[in-house]
């Protein structure tokens, strides 16, 4: 079995939010990306955070309830975020996210970060796979 690399199925282009942003304004980039939620990065780019669009349906309800719009993406973001390497197996991947894991992962090389990889992508790869372990040669 051919080893399948994160690198290979990432997003190299994706969305991300600065901790400033409105939710508001996060929820709408969101809905339009069509990400499950986004990493959250400093000034230089490096990776403090994570929202998601559970996050942003929770937040966005109270402020339907409340008619208050003033929460920031640095309220709700998640600090303590899982990311992988652009050269870990998504094979290995695919079974960490089985355990009730996050649905979408920062890819991070040398503390950069380079790319986002979501569920579609591991079962992209898992579904490439399948195909050529049973192919009839």
């Amino acid at each position: 079995m051919q080893q399948l690399n994160v690198r290979h199925y990432m997003r190299a282009q994706f969305l991300s939010f600065t901790e400033e942003q409105s939710i508001n304004q996060a929820s709408e980039l969101l809905t339009n990306s069509h990400q499950l939620g986004a990493p959250v990065v400093d000034a230089k780019g490096a990776l403090i955070g994570w929202l998601s669009e559970l996050d942003c349906v929770t937040q966005m309800l109270q402020a339907g309830y409340y008619c208050d719009q003033s929460a920031l993406v640095k309220d709700l973001m998640r600090s303590d975020v899982l990311s992988v390497g652009p050269d870990e197996n998504v094979l290995d991947l695919a079974k960490t996210m089985t355990d009730n894991k996050p649905k979408s992962y920062p890819v991070l090389e040398n503390g950069k970060l380079i790319g986002l990889i979501e569920r579609k992508a591991v079962l992209a790869a898992l579904h490439q796979q399948q195909q050529q372990c049973f192919s009839v040669q």
